[in-house]
């Protein structure tokens, strides 16, 4: 769609910019003159003055193709300041002399040039959308979404699309910040923590609580609040109004209640709201006295805060120049200009208070302070570029533990998460992957992971819970002695369109103490019987029937194992069996996974005493075979189970 009218008369508005000023008498030339912003749909486009003086426009040229503006009087433009050309609606109007209009400058919503000239000379171009190219332009055109707007990153002009974003009106526009702010930090887990850290933090406020957030609805935390209202501390939340497939019922009334305390409450995107800056607002932060975040992958639900939570991963962390820059993220979100946030006192003036909330048990978690380098990351702004940033620094391990990923991220060509951790596993790190299969498309990720498996050189593994949670609700990555905890799925929408924040922590004790959790889950499995080899114990034990000889080996759980001894042989799926134990002799016990390689024996003495008691009173093992590969059969039996095909390439 085009413009609805061309752009007569012109209204030229100075803004100024977050850059210094310079002297006017200053003159410079206009190389540094560019482009910095440009929304076909309102009919508005913004040039900057990147020098370091003054730049008289007038002689400037300004052409999309088919129409041209030139200025034709003395326009001065101080160094850092702005020029929007366009119809916008406040600013300083100039009169119509200042230009000479020739043809239809009309911006083309679905792809069009833009383009300036001093003279003769380019000084900077544009495209976008359908757009072919144009001179001074590398590569693709800039893509731009309808009701987005593009803007410029930085103040570099590589003259392609990488100098460029698609961006809304209310975003934050970030880019991650090149170095971390030092600070503490406490790392947690769920569901070993029940929360305790988030208790903790937040009942040790003195002046301000302010929590942005997907769900909130555990009674302890909303209790809590309630009680540093009461205190005097400042409260604000902005919470989801929409959240996806979720009655909201008890977090409406819990709600509330804070509100009745003297909490400030505010929705984004409340039912049935359209057109909003953010699909979902999916972050899990709290600002605390301008010192202290809260980053989780969890929601602050009554499961999470509390002896039922999913597998994720949070920190707290000291630190006021970390506070303070994700403070000014809370405060443009939180603000009611951009149309997408109300009161919520506005959209549910009849709710009725939670009845009865409980007395919250706040206690230190059992876990150790680091300092850390601590670096924020935030969707849509730059998640997708830092996370790439992240894995393709791997040198020794990627470990990435997901709830959810999209097929189309999943690749290994293609710029995807997995083609990132593909490529550095390739140059030599351990790359693995855990996907949750315990939800309605645990099929379609069990699908994901065979194909990951079978294409790639990530030992990818699906898993349905582990003992204390069911649900792997994380969104973790280990990159070496780096930490990356947060919100942020590896989907589209995550990435480019929901509102999300994680922070990556610079810490070897951190890093390490999320790994030792991240190989727990990722447990015992086709990848570990390969680096380890089949091991076989045997065990006396003491049954209701006699003394038994216990056999147990250490392979993956629900894999097919033949066992035999004495003559005896047996099959079954669990990773243990027992046999009657034999007269005097020497034996050999044996176990293998029918249709592959992995096979292990042992030898053991059983001796008669005076009594004529037969007790096992030597044991020696004899690991006899540690497969390096698995037979087509294998593949085809582990993937059934969620573990992967056999593969070919070398452990270092």
């Amino acid at each position: 769609m085009h413009l609805r009218r061309l752009l007569i008369p012109f209204a030229l508005t100075l803004l100024l910019c977050q850059l210094p000023f310079f002297s006017e008498d200053s003159e410079a030339a206009g190389d540094g003159l560019l482009i910095t912003e440009v929304h076909p749909k309102e009919e508005y486009f913004v040039i900057t003055n990147g020098t370091s003086g003054t730049v008289d426009l007038k002689g400037y040229t300004i052409t999309d193709g088919e129409g041209t503006l030139e200025i034709i009087r003395s326009l001065k433009v101080r160094a850092g300041w702005t020029v929007t050309v366009g119809d916008t609606p406040s600013g300083l109007s100039l009169i119509d002399t200042h230009f000479s209009k020739k043809g239809n400058l009309q911006l083309a919503d679905s792809g069009d040039e833009l383009l300036i000239y001093h003279g003769s000379t380019l000084v900077d171009s544009i495209c976008w959308g359908k757009s072919l190219g144009t001179d001074g332009w590398l590569g693709e055109a800039v893509q731009c979404s309808s009701g987005y707007h593009m803007l410029r990153t930085g103040e570099r002009d590589s003259g392609t699309a990488e100098d460029w974003v698609m961006t809304k009106s209310g975003w934050t526009n970030l880019t991650v910040p090149a170095d971390g702010f030092p600070a503490k930090v406490l790392p947690f887990s769920f569901p070993e923590s029940h929360g305790s850290p988030i208790l903790k933090t937040l009942s040790e406020a003195r002046e301000s609580i302010d929590i942005c957030i997907y769900l909130i609805t555990s009674p302890d935390v909303i209790s809590l609040l309630c009680q540093k209202v009461q205190d005097g501390v400042s409260v604000r939340v902005l919470v989801e109004g929409s959240p996806l497939g979720t009655d909201i019922t008890n977090e409406i009334s819990l709600l509330r209640t804070l509100i009745d305390e003297g909490g400030e409450v505010r929705m984004v995107n409340s039912p049935g709201h359209e057109g909003g800056r953010f699909m979902y607002v999916h972050s899990k932060y709290a600002v605390i006295d301008g010192s202290s975040v809260i980053v989780t992958s969890e929601n602050w639900t009554a499961g999470n805060i509390g002896d039922y939570g999913n597998r994720g991963w949070g920190v707290v962390a000291e630190s006021t120049e970390l506070a303070g820059y994700m403070a000014g993220v809370f405060e443009n979100d939180f603000g009611d200009e951009w149309g997408d946030v109300e009161d919520f006192s506005f959209l549910y003036p009849n709710a009725r208070p939670y009845p009865n909330l409980p007395e919250p048990e706040v206690y230190d978690y059992g876990s150790e302070w680091f300092e850390a380098l601590v670096t924020p990351v935030f969707s849509p702004d730059d998640s997708f570029s830092a996370l790439k940033d992240l894995i393709l620094g791997a040198e020794e391990r990627v470990y990435a533990e997901q709830m959810d990923i999209a097929s189309a991220l999943s690749g290994r060509s293609g710029d995807t998460p997995i083609s990132w951790m593909n490529a550095v596993a390739d140059a030599g790190a351990d790359a693995r992957f855990i996907l949750d299969t315990s939800q309605s498309d645990g099929h379609a990720h069990e699908q994901l992971i065979s194909g990951i498996s079978s294409s790639t050189a990530v030992k990818a593994v699906g898993i349905s819970g582990r003992p204390g949670f069911q649900l792997v609700h994380n969104k973790g990555v280990i990159v070496d002695d780096r930490v990356w905890i947060g919100s942020v799925n590896w989907t589209q929408n995550s990435f480019v369109r929901n509102r999300e924040c994680a922070l990556i922590v610079d810490s070897g004790s951190v890093s390490e103490y999320f790994a030792e959790l991240f190989l727990q889950d990722f447990g015992v499995n086709y990848y570990t019987l390969e680096e380890t080899g089949l091991e076989l114990q045997l065990t006396e034990v003491e049954t209701s029937s006699g003394t038994m000889l216990m056999l147990s080996v250490n392979g993956p759980e629900g894999a097919e194992y033949e066992w035999q001894l004495n003559g005896s042989c047996r099959t079954g799926t669990l990773t243990r069996t027992l046999f009657r134990l034999p007269g005097p002799g020497t034996y050999t016990a044996t176990v293998r996974i029918p249709g592959t390689d992995y096979s292990c024996s042992a030898t053991y003495i059983v001796k008669g005493d005076e009594n004529g008691y037969l007790g096992l009173i030597n044991l020696t093992y004899a690991i006899m075979a540690v497969a390096v590969l698995v037979t087509g059969l294998a593949a085809g039996y582990f993937r059934k189970r969620n573990s992967p095909p056999a593969r070919r390439y070398s452990y270092r």
